[in-house]
């Protein structure tokens, strides 16, 4: 991996948009095996979202971070029909969550990848239809056990039926409902590395992710 300065995570956050994508190596055995089976370096991945773009009444600069993750989190959902899931597809905070990922997780490496695309209202419409479906937020988390087998059999042949999501299947199929992504492959078949610089995403609209920035905790 090339040298790279490593900027305060709170300096990247004013400049994120819906659609810009923040990538994390966490500290724990999973970084390890995610490494180990895709090649990449990072073990997660999650989406930005401007919270005008999902729910009006939130202050129009506020940022969101949508994600499927094992960690709780608050979702900023107010709508008592969906879950405030422990696990699976949330929408969160961005910058409580990346406080706590950054300064109490002890997620020491992170990087943020920019999104440069016209976000039409099209764009952000399908993004939020989807992002606002209560069968995708009440979504669950696949097992972590079955990590090597998911990867190899979804990847390559078939998809999986249950309704869950890694992190970086969440991200593609937020993509593919919004129309940046084709339906083929299926989203179950990306991981962390397919949009990181190492990797390469289809992409039906004329757009192209930016060079990664790397950012990590404030002192």
């Amino acid at each position: 991996m090339p040298r790279r300065p490593l900027a305060p995570w709170r300096d990247v956050m004013p400049s994120l948009q819906t659609g810009d994508l923040i990538f994390f190596r966490g500290p724990g055995w999973f970084t390890h095996a995610v490494d180990l089976i895709t090649g990449g370096i990072w073990s997660h991945v999650a989406m930005v979202i401007e919270a005008k773009d999902i729910y009006p009444e939130l202050p129009k600069d506020q940022l969101l971070l949508w994600e499927s993750t094992t960690i709780p989190g608050q979702d900023v959902d107010a709508d008592p029909s969906h879950i405030n899931l422990t696990t699976g597809p949330m929408l969160v905070d961005l910058a409580s969550r990346m406080e706590n990922y950054a300064e109490r997780w002890g997620y020491k490496m992170m990087s943020a990848r920019y999104l440069h695309l016209d976000r039409t209202e099209e764009f952000r419409s399908n993004l939020s239809a989807f992002v606002r479906d209560p069968d995708v937020r009440n979504a669950g988390y696949p097992s972590t056990s079955g990590l090597l087998w998911h990867y190899l059999r979804e990847r390559y042949t078939v998809t999986r039926e249950e309704r869950t999501y890694f992190c970086s299947e969440l991200v593609a199929a937020t993509f593919q409902a919004a129309g940046l992504l084709p339906p083929n492959p299926t989203h179950t078949s990306y991981c962390p590395r397919d949009f990181s610089e190492r990797g390469f995403v289809p992409r039906l609209l004329r757009s192209e992710f930016g060079q990664e920035i790397y950012f990590g905790k404030t002192s």
